[in-house]
C-alpha cells in the first residue's frame, strides 16, 4: 500500500490544478519532476514570502491505524482539489466504498465539494461512493454549532474516539526533520519524507506483531487457567464489573445507542435483583448523561428529547432505590438497611 505509488505525480497535482482554475503553471513558474542537483540552489536565503517556496505544503490521507495511504505536494495554499486527489489515490488501492468515514477538519465544507464531483462524474460514466465525512474532536471546536452534531464523530452511529488524531502524528514525526528538508529539491524531500513514512511503518508493523503475540499468549493462558481450575473443581474469582461489561461490548459488539445489559454477566450473578436493576440504571444514566454532555446546549431534535426524558426517568428510578435501601453513591462503602456489604459491592460513581 505504501510502496513507490504513495505520493500523487506532481504533474497529475498540476494539471488537475489547472484543470479546476487553481493554478496558472506558467505565472507560478512551476518546476515539475523535481529540480536536478545542478540548477537546485541548496541553502537558499530564507523568506516570508510564499512566492520564494518551492512547495507550500504537504497534504496525506492516513488510516486509522496510522498508516500513510497517500500523500501529495502542495503547489499552491490548501484547497480541496488536493484531497479530491488524494481520495482517487486512496480508491487505485482499496474499495472506497467499504470505508467507514472521511475525517478532515474542514469536512462540513469539503461534502458540499464531494457531492458536486459525484454529479460530475456521474456525467461522465464513473460512479464515485457515497461517502461519510466527519471532523476529528482536534479541529471540530472552533467549528459553529450545527457542525459539532452534524459532524461530530461522538454522535454519528458506528464512529467513536481513538487513540488521539493519527494524522497529527505523522506531521509530529515530519516536523522535526524540517530544518532539513527545507533546503532539499521537491524531488529529494519527497523521497526523504517516504523513507520517514516506511520507517514509521514499520515500527507500526511489529507493534501490531507484538500486540497480537500478547492476545495469542492471554487466550492461551485463559484456556490453560480454566482447564486448571476445572481440574481443582474451584471457580475462578469474579472478574471486575466494568472490565466485563468493556468485554461483553467488545466480544459481542452491541449497538451504540444502547448500554450493556449486565443480567447475564459472571460478575453480577448472585446479585438480588434490587442491585442488577441499580447497576445497569447507573451505567445507562452515566453513558446518556456523557452524551448529552457532549451536545451543543440549545440544541434539540426528537432523539434528544427522548434521551433527556429517559434521563429523568432513570434519575427518579436510582434515586428511589438509592433512598430506599440508604445508599451514598460516593461513599466508600455503601450503607444498607439492616447492616452494610464493603467495597466489593458498592456503587461504582
Amino acid at each position: 500500500m505504501y510502496g513507490g505509488d504513495l505520493w500523487v505525480p506532481e504533474e497529475a497535482v498540476a494539471t488537475r490544478l489547472e484543470q479546476r482554475q487553481k493554478l496558472a503553471r506558467v505565472e507560478a513558474g512551476l518546476q515539475l519532476e523535481g529540480a536536478a542537483c545542478s540548477d537546485f540552489k541548496a541553502a537558499k536565503e530564507a523568506s516570508s514570502r510564499t512566492a520564494n517556496y518551492d512547495r507550500m505544503g504537504v497534504a496525506a490521507l492516513v488510516c486509522r491505524h496510522g498508516f500513510v495511504v497517500s500523500m501529495a505536494s502542495l503547489m499552491t495554499p490548501e484547497n480541496f482539489v488536493y484531497y479530491e486527489l488524494l481520495l482517487e489515490a486512496v480508491a487505485a488501492k482499496m474499495d472506497l466504498a467499504a470505508v467507514k468515514a472521511v475525517f478532515l477538519d474542514v469536512a462540513c465544507k469539503f461534502e458540499g465539494y464531494y457531492e458536486g464531483m459525484r454529479a460530475e462524474m456521474a456525467d461522465d460514466g464513473v460512479a464515485l461512493p457515497l461517502l461519510v465525512f466527519a471532523v476529528g474532536p482536534w479541529h471540530i471546536m472552533p467549528h459553529k454549532p450545527e457542525c459539532h452534531v452534524r459532524y461530530n464523530l461522538r454522535l454519528m452511529e458506528g464512529l467513536g474516539l481513538t487513540f488521539g488524531d493519527l494524522i497529527e502524528h505523522l506531521w509530529a514525526d515530519i516536523r522535526k526533520h524540517w530544518y532539513i528538508m527545507a533546503y532539499m529539491s521537491p524531488a529529494a524531500r519527497q523521497d526523504f519524507m517516504t523513507m520517514l513514512v516506511k520507517h514509521r511503518h514499520m515500527k507500526e508493523d511489529s507493534l501490531a506483531a507484538q500486540l497480537a503475540s500478547n492476545v495469542r499468549r492471554a487466550l492461551k493462558e485463559s484456556k490453560e487457567l480454566e482447564a486448571r481450575l476445572a481440574e481443582l473443581g474451584l471457580e475462578a474469582a469474579m472478574p471486575n464489573p466494568q472490565e466485563e461489561m468493556l468485554l461483553q461490548l467488545a466480544l459481542h459488539h452491541e449497538d451504540a445507542g444502547a448500554a450493556a445489559s449486565s443480567s447475564d454477566r459472571p460478575s453480577l450473578k448472585g446479585r438480588k435483583p434490587w442491585r442488577r436493576d441499580y447497576l445497569e440504571a447507573l451505567e445507562r444514566f452515566y453513558y446518556l448523561s456523557h452524551n448529552l454532555r457532549t451536545t451543543e446546549a440549545g440544541h434539540d431534535n426528537p432523539q434528544l428529547r427522548e434521551a433527556r426524558e429517559e434521563l429523568q426517568t432513570l434519575t427518579a428510578k436510582i434515586e428511589a432505590i438509592e433512598n430506599k435501601k440508604d445508599i451514598s453513591r460516593w461513599a466508600q462503602n455503601c450503607r444498607f438497611a439492616g447492616g452494610h456489604e464493603e467495597g466489593a459491592d458498592k456503587a461504582a460513581g
